[in-house]
């Protein structure tokens, strides 16, 4: 089969990023803000706002919360959840295939 439907290459085409996939995936464990996907990511504040931004733009991720900063109390941060299950598949597919060389 060699046929992909667009909403398909859509996915592959924002997910294919290193730092959004790993958004995505650690996203399936739990609800996470920006400032904590980076802390666990290992990137940059930074980073983790531009990837998180493009999956929103790409409806792959969602905002589920707005809630007070523990750090600031005059700061607001979006908690976001995944939009779509099953990334850690796609990482094993992809995985898989970077296998095969």
């Amino acid at each position: 089969m060699t046929q992909i439907s667009p909403s398909a290459v859509a996915l592959v085409a924002e997910a294919g990023y290193p730092v959004r996939l790993r958004i995505l995936l650690a996203l399936e464990e739990r609800e996470q803000s920006t400032a904590e996907l980076a802390e666990l990511l290992g990137v940059t504040f930074f980073s983790a706002v531009n990837a998180v931004n493009k999956l929103l733009r790409a409806d792959l991720v969602v905002v589920v919360r707005i809630e007070q900063a523990a750090e600031h109390a005059s700061t607001m941060r979006r908690v976001y959840a995944n939009r779509h299950r099953g990334w850690a598949k796609v990482r094993d597919a992809f995985e898989e295939v970077a296998g095969t060389t």
